[in-house]
């Protein structure tokens, strides 16, 4: 199985959801809220910086996963710039 990590504006998270149900994930964790600084700046939700992220995990099919990060990329043209995904290999245990 792959795990991917998305971390997305918050303002974008719901984008992100109807886009993972478009595409078949039948579920996923988010983490909001998140607070940093990175790439695309400062994101530490106080009052000179109010914005924050969210970390969204989806566990996917390893012939799922090219599909749904083409169609995240695709889908949230307007937030690209501050879309990052990871994703890496994971073992369930059941």
């Amino acid at each position: 199985m792959k795990m991917l990590m998305t971390i997305i504006d918050s303002s974008h998270k719901e984008e992100l959801e109807v886009m993972l149900k478009h595409e078949g994930v039948t579920g996923w964790t988010e983490i909001s809220h998140v607070r940093g600084m990175g790439s695309s700046g400062e994101r530490l939700g106080s009052l000179t910086s109010p914005d924050t992220s969210a970390v969204v995990l989806a566990l996917l099919k390893p012939e799922d996963l090219e599909r749904v990060v083409s169609r995240v990329r695709s889908y949230c043209s307007e937030c690209a710039e501050r879309i990052k995904m990871m994703h890496w290999d994971v073992t369930v245990e059941l």
